[in-house]
């Protein structure tokens, strides 16, 4: 994970300091060396370089030990860089597509397999006059008119029930008030 060698660290121990990014080498080993003293263990995300140079990421986590009259650390790290990296493509991903979903002219809606909204484009927010918080869970439903809700509700559950994609028109209150029709999918 370090970039050595079996064997090649034998006689030559590497410490937490030695592989700490220098940018952040001393408040990190002060945060450190707190916790151990204090006979705790320190958990956390530690950015690492190789023996190359190069930088990595790994959960961290360092304990203190007494052995005779010496006191020890032991720490073990998994490499995570891979995951942050992954994590860091979906927020960007989410990033794009919201951007995309807001400058999109149409009325763009996100729901949980329960029918209830967790996410609504800038258009569906324009059109109806609503704020995002009251459209999440079942609060978009406040916008549909009162006699389309039942049917709108019903085939939107038989569509999520089959795994189908699924298409009812219903009144939607613009935010001036006006009903207008809009299909849903």
């Amino acid at each position: 994970m370090f970039g050595y060698g079996p064997g090649e660290l034998i006689g030559h121990p590497r410490s937490v300091q030695e592989a700490a990014v220098p940018e952040n080498r001393d408040e990190l080993l002060r945060t450190i060396a707190a916790h151990v003293e204090r006979g705790k263990t320190w958990t956390s995300e530690s950015h690492n370089r190789r023996k190359d140079g190069s930088t990595f990421y790994t959960q961290t986590r360092i304990s203190g030990i007494r052995r005779a009259d010496q006191r020890l650390w032991v720490c073990v790290q998994r490499d995570i860089t891979a995951e942050k990296s992954a994590a860091q493509s979906l927020r960007d991903s989410e990033a794009r597509f919201r951007l995309m979903a807001d400058t999109a002219p149409a009325l763009i809606w996100i729901a949980d397999s329960a029918m209830n909204y967790v996410w609504v484009n800038r258009p569906w927010l324009e059109f109806t006059g609503r704020e995002p918080e009251s459209t999440r869970g079942r609060g978009w439903m406040e916008s549909v008119h009162p006699e389309d809700r039942a049917d709108c509700l019903e085939q939107y559950q038989r569509a999520l029930e089959r795994g189908a994609a699924f298409s009812v028109e219903y009144r939607l209150r613009r935010e001036d008030g006006a009903l207008m029709c809009r299909p849903s999918r």
